[in-house]
C-alpha cells in the first residue's frame, strides 16, 4: 500500500516539478527530508533508471528508504546514501583504475584519526618534546587543530604541491605529510580519503563517470547547501560539469 503524504501546494510544486535543475531553500522543520521522499517517488515513476539520493547523514538515508519502502524492489531502483558511502561504493567498483585493487581500511571514527594525529606528532622531535609537556586538554586542542588542517586540505581538493601556501608554518605541513605515510604504511585512507579519491576518479576517467551519469535517471541532494569543495567538484564530475 502507498504511503499517503500531505503536500501543501508549494510543496506539490517541488515534487511534481519537470526533471532538471532545481535548488530548493527551505527552513528547519520544513519537511524537507518529506518533500525530497516525495520527489523522488515520483521520479521513479517517470523512468526505468536509478535514481541517486544523497544525504549527509545516515539517519536522513534511513528515514527515506523507510518512507519508500512501499515501492517493488526498491532496493534495485535507487541508491541512499551519504556522499561518503556513494564514494566508497564507487572505489570499490573502480578503484583498480587508481591503483586500488581492493579497499583499503578506512579510519572513519574521528577518534582513531586522532590518534594517527598523536603519531604524526611524535615523529617530529620539535613538536614531540611540546607535544608531551602539555596537558591532556592542550594535546587535544593541538591535535584538533592538525586534523582540521588535514581535512580542510582533502575537503578543498587542495594539490600536495600547494599545501604550504594554506598552511601557518611548514611544521604543520609535516605533519600532514607524516600522517599520510601512516597511512599509507597501513594500507589505510581516511574518511576524507573517500570524497579525495572518488572526484580524483571521475575526473581522472570521465568514461566511469559517464557509466555513472547513464545509470542514474536523476540525482536528488538533502541538505545541498552543506556540500563541500570535494562533494561539488564530485558531482561536477559526475553530470560532466552540468549542475
Amino acid at each position: 500500500m502507498t504511503n499517503t503524504i500531505e503536500l501543501s501546494e508549494r510543496q506539490k510544486e517541488i515534487v511534481y516539478a519537470e526533471n532538471g535543475p532545481i535548488y530548493i531553500k527551505a527552513s528547519a522543520d520544513s519537511g524537507k527530508t518529506r518533500v525530497l521522499t516525495e520527489r523522488v517517488r515520483y521520479l521513479l515513476k517517470q523512468t526505468k533508471k536509478r535514481i541517486l539520493a544523497l544525504t549527509f547523514t545516515n539517519k536522513a538515508g534511513e528515514e527515506i528508504k523507510e518512507r519508500l519502502s512501499d515501492i517493488s524492489e526498491i532496493e534495485g531502483r535507487i541508491f541512499v546514501g551519504t556522499f561518503h558511502s556513494f564514494c566508497q561504493t564507487i572505489l570499490e567498483n573502480h578503484g583498480n583504475l587508481i591503483g586500488l585493487t581492493t579497499i583499503p581500511h578506512i579510519f572513519e571514527d574521528e577518534t582513531d584519526r586522532l590518534e594517527l594525529v598523536g603519531q604524526a606528532i611524535k615523529q617530529i622531535p620539535s613538536y614531540a618534546g611540546k607535544y608531551k609537556k602539555q596537558t591532556e586538554k592542550e594535546q587535544q586542542n593541538f591535535s584538533y587543530q592538525v586534523l582540521s588542517f588535514i581535512s580542510k586540505v582533502k575537503r578543498n581538493l587542495i594539490d600536495e604541491s600547494e599545501i604550504e601556501q594554506h598552511a601557518n608554518n611548514e611544521d604543520i605541513v609535516l605533519l600532514y605529510k607524516n600522517y599520510q605515510e601512516i597511512l599509507h604504511t597501513q594500507n589505510a585512507i581516511d574518511f576524507d580519503d573517500l570524497l579525495l579519491l572518488a572526484y580524483r576518479l571521475l575526473s581522472d576517467y570521465p568514461k566511469t563517470a559517464a557509466l555513472y551519469r547513464r545509470s542514474f535517471f536523476a540525482i536528488c541532494i538533502d541538505e545541498a547547501q552543506d556540500l563541500n569543495n570535494a562533494q561539488y567538484k564530485l558531482l561536477l564530475a559526475l553530470v560532466n560539469d552540468e549542475f
